[in-house]
């Protein structure tokens, strides 16, 4: 933001961000997993209206707010974990869309907590990061919310690379045989299911404080498509996969006008399903590592 200082681009490295938190979040389970969720907008709309609603009936500052948004996607990733897992496969995907679907309606219908379709509206000079420090400007959102998307991979990146990362890797590989090899995958499916929906969560809150405003529509499909369509097209069970997929559908929406953004999006998808169905990060990796051959192998020759 200190090179580039126009306000739009502020906006849209913040929008990145937290699509960018909120594939990731779905990553780890669609990625790691292969637990496929239609209602990861759940935890998204979750950490949004709990951060909106302590903020405009108590005042609380970001420092408290992201702890309890936290928490109680936590709360609710463990129950909905437990009470569905099991069921696996479709099910679980078409049980994640009803929960999303449920968060919804809650949200619209309880108008004297939520305002329901009239939404909560935040002042933003009412915004505290901590005490009486203000929490406002494009610069102190923009750094709040790359450390968390930096800290999130950071956190992926050392599970991947860790025993837990292969556990995860076998479950999603055969299901059938990690279990006949004494590996039990309820617990590991519901510890994912709960940090995924943490992720979302921060992303929600991040949302919410940075637009003001927050409506039932955070539950909705579009934010589930939108996370979805991230890691389909990035790449799932990579790093750089859900970031990338993430800044694809952040941008094409603010150059491409109207209805013709769906259809390039459309495009986009079939392209990558037929051409690339890993997604687009591990192509580029491919090519840059043949790329980085081709430049060292003249060099061999030459010596």
């Amino acid at each position: 933001p200190f090179v580039a200082t126009s306000p739009y681009f502020h906006s849209l490295l913040i929008l990145t961000g937290i699509f960018c938190l909120l594939a990731v979040g779905l990553d780890l389970m669609m990625g790691y997993t292969g637990i496929i969720s239609f209602g990861h907008a759940a935890f998204f709309a979750l950490g949004a209206y709990t951060a909106g609603i302590l903020t405009v009936n108590f005042g609380w500052p970001l420092a408290l707010t992201l702890p309890m948004a936290m928490l109680t996607a936590m709360l609710c990733g463990l129950v909905i974990g437990l009470a569905t897992i099991r069921i696996g496969g479709i099910y679980f995907a078409l049980a994640s869309l009803g929960f999303a679907e449920i968060i919804r309606l809650v949200a619209l219908n309880w108008t004297g907590v939520t305002r329901g379709p009239m939404g909560l509206v935040l002042d933003p000079m009412e915004l505290y990061l901590v005490g009486s420090i203000p929490l406002r400007g494009d610069y102190m959102f923009y750094y709040l919310i790359l450390f968390f998307v930096l800290a999130s991979l950071f956190l992926i990146y050392r599970m991947r690379e860790s025993w837990v990362g292969r556990t995860l890797l076998s479950i999603r590989e055969n299901e059938s045989l990690a279990s006949s090899i004494g590996v039990n995958p309820v617990p590991y499916k519901v510890a994912v299911i709960t940090v995924g929906g943490i992720l979302a969560s921060i992303a929600g809150v991040f949302y919410g404080y940075y637009y003001s405003l927050i409506t039932p529509e955070v539950a909705g499909v579009h934010y589930t498509a939108i996370s979805l369509l991230a890691v389909m097209v990035g790449g799932r069970g990579t790093l750089a996969g859900p970031v990338l997929g993430a800044v694809i559908f952040t941008l094409v929406p603010e150059f491409i006008p109207g209805s013709l953004s769906d259809f390039i999006f459309g495009a986009i998808l079939l392209c990558v399903i037929l051409s690339a169905p890993s997604g687009v990060a591990p192509v580029l990796a491919r090519l840059f590592h043949n790329l980085k051959q081709s430049v060292v192998k003249p060099k061999d020759r030459a010596m």
